[in-house]
């Protein structure tokens, strides 16, 4: 399993976040244009922004063009359903009669490397509290604990990080020996994309599948257009890797005693695990890729708990981060609860 020190995850971060700048601009002087009446609805749109809107055009990334439609009150989708200049002229309209235009302003965030364009447009009101800045306040709540970087992913609006700690947990056996790990997953946005999120994981290190759960210390920074007290985030990742180390035994303990708990109806049990955890149904794109997943387990005697949970997670494993989040923490909570509904 390939690992990073977090001292190069900061250079990985900083790299990606170099070349960007802030500005707080008068709602007013946010001036949309016609960039390619042609193109897909995310590069269809440019603005102009300063005094007169008379600066020169740039670009939207699609996260800054949701923005701009939510403080309009228009949606994108409908935008992409008319005649550009039709939309133009209602996206300009609605956002001159929007209620930031009685004079508030709104923080720009700007990436000025390459083509000069825009990465978020968000209230004044919203915390500058970069990636930069948390990942700083998690290295000094780790101080102390050897923790690697099991998985990083920065992209223009989100940085994911998942951690793991050295001391290993054991599923398996002294024959047939299953290590696994705990740490934390952090996830954050400074472009207001995503709100900032703390999980415990449990990682088996022989496929890198995990499981999740929310972390009671994180759960009151999960909104961004409040003040972020530093000390409060930092109480918040010291306990959450707390709990995760504490916990990390008893989960490990409960996954490795499904190895010897079957499921005797398979299909009815996958049917409540959709249902309960909202991951839709069977029928659906995933539901069928863990269906694949579980026939290739499948016995006389029904499937193995661990199998069947094994299933969920390789399957997210390939998935978008959303996506991967969302089943890895039902499966989570499917192993602390069950699929029983209350």
């Amino acid at each position: 399993m390939k690992t990073l020190e977090l001292s190069r995850v900061e250079e990985v971060l900083r790299q990606a976040r170099r070349a960007q700048q802030d500005v707080y601009v008068p709602f007013q002087e946010i001036r949309p244009d016609i960039r390619d009446p042609l193109a897909p609805i995310e590069d269809r749109f440019l603005v102009r922004i300063g005094p007169v809107a008379g600066q020169k055009p740039l670009g939207l990334s699609p996260n800054a063009l949701e923005q701009l439609c939510a403080l309009a009150g228009v949606p994108p989708s409908f935008l992409e359903r008319v005649p550009t200049s039709l939309a133009l002229r209602l996206l300009r309209a609605c956002l001159e009669t929007a209620e930031h235009a009685d004079g508030r302003r709104v923080l720009v965030r700007l990436k000025t490397a390459g083509p000069p364009s825009v990465r978020a447009i968000l209230p004044q009101s919203y915390v500058r509290f970069d990636d930069l800045d948390v990942l700083s306040e998690l290295r000094a709540a780790a101080e102390g604990r050897e923790l690697k970087a099991l998985r990083v992913n920065v992209t223009d609006d989100i940085f994911f990080l998942r951690l793991a700690g050295e001391e290993v947990h054991s599923l398996g056996s002294a024959q047939h020996p299953d290590p696994a790990l705990a740490g934390i997953d952090l996830i954050t946005s400074e472009t207001g994309a995503h709100k900032l999120e703390l999980r415990q994981v449990l990682l088996r290190v022989v496929c890198e599948n995990g499981l999740t759960m929310m972390s009671k210390a994180g759960r009151s920074f999960r909104s961004r257009f409040s003040a972020i007290d530093r000390q409060k985030l930092h109480e918040a990742f010291r306990k959450t890797l707390e709990e995760s180390i504490c916990k990390g035994p008893e989960i490990a303990g409960r996954l490795a005693e499904t190895r010897s708990s079957y499921i005797k109806d398979p299909r009815a049990e996958l049917e409540a695990i959709f249902r309960k955890y909202r991951l839709g149904t069977t029928r659906g794109r995933i539901g069928r890729w863990v269906v694949q997943e579980v026939l290739r387990n499948i016995s006389i005697f029904g499937i193995l708990k661990f199998d069947l949970i094994q299933s969920f997670t390789a399957v997210a494993r390939g998935l978008d981060h959303s996506a991967r989040t969302r089943i890895e923490d039902a499966m989570g909570s499917y192993l602390m609860a069950g699929a029983e509904s209350n």
